[in-house]
């Protein structure tokens, strides 16, 4: 055909075909991410089993508060008597959500987060385990250098601290703070699996450390495998009947029943990552708007 040889055609049938790509291919670079490694895979099962256990102890403590005596269950929870599950009791400011990400940072990932964010001019937090800052220094770099992020310690390598000495507990905090350092002043820390010991916490207020918990836990983990969270995970997640295989409708329903608050995500979970846009647009379209953790709005609620 004639118009073939017109640069001006050409040019236009080129802009055309690429839009169409990046349309019809948006979903399948999605699903190229890459896929969990084994120690995520580990992690994922350690995060399932620690939540089982905090939706035990909640249970327990609620069955033994209407109790005159303290049964042995209610007794076994005071075995750390600091510890807490990171959930917010007090009430976030009304229709202000804040976005962490956990466990990064992770290649492809944390840069794919990063673009979601900038394209809808979204401020988030970012708990960062140490040794990966140290592998993965430019990522770091990355969600510095944005202006907009927040970035704070997860400890070192990811142990529960109920299961490691209080030295240990301190070199935690410390290695990875020397290596976060390098690129925020800021100091606020969030605890694996949301376990806290007395020593760490008056560690960290000495220190001069936010300790910062969560409002909405999107138990994005669960849903990661399948897109779909199973009976088990589901109680334990107090994920409803009906958004058992929706993991934007249940964050949702948390969301709106708190009012806004902290929502806790995590870098590593490809699901996540494919459905953060969507669940973006959705919070922004019932008119929600995003603040980072340093805001006035959330200073307050922090430890």
């Amino acid at each position: 055909m004639n118009f073939c040889h017109s640069k001006h055609w050409a040019w236009l049938i080129a802009i055309g075909c690429w839009g169409f790509y990046l349309e019809v291919h948006a979903e399948d670079a999605l699903v190229r991410l890459p896929s969990n490694s084994v120690q995520e895979e580990q992690h994922i099962d350690a995060m399932r089993v620690h939540k089982a256990h905090h939706f035990e102890a909640k249970t327990h403590a609620v069955v033994s508060s209407s109790r005159s005596t303290v049964s042995p269950s209610s007794a076994s929870l005071t075995a750390h008597p600091c510890a807490y599950e990171s959930e917010i009791a007090k009430k976030p400011p009304f229709k202000t959500v804040s976005l962490t990400f956990d466990d990064g940072p992770s290649p492809e990932r944390t840069e794919f987060i990063l673009s979601v964010l900038e394209k809808y001019n979204i401020p988030a937090s970012f708990f960062l385990i140490g040794e990966k800052v140290k592998k993965y220094p430019d990522l770091v770099e990355k969600i510095a250098k944005s202006g907009r992020h927040l970035i704070g310690n997860h400890s070192w390598q990811h142990p529960n601290f109920h299961d490691i000495d209080a030295d240990q507990q301190e070199r935690e905090i410390a290695q990875t703070q020397q290596a976060v350092q390098l690129y925020t002043a800021e100091k606020y820390f969030r605890y694996p699996y949301g376990n806290s010991t007395c020593e760490s916490r008056d560690q960290l207020h000495h220190l001069g450390y936010k300790i910062v918990g969560w409002h909405i836990d999107s138990c994005d983990w669960a849903f990661d495998k399948t897109g779909s969270v199973s009976e088990h995970d589901a109680q334990i997640c107090e994920v409803k009947a009906h958004n058992t295989s929706n993991f934007i409708e249940h964050t949702l329903d948390a969301i709106r029943e708190r009012g806004g608050g902290i929502v806790l995500l995590h870098d590593i979970h490809p699901n996540t990552l494919k459905q953060l846009e969507a669940l973006i647009v959705r919070l922004q379209r019932e008119e929600f708007h995003f603040e980072r953790l340093d805001s006035v709005d959330f200073e307050a609620l922090l430890n």
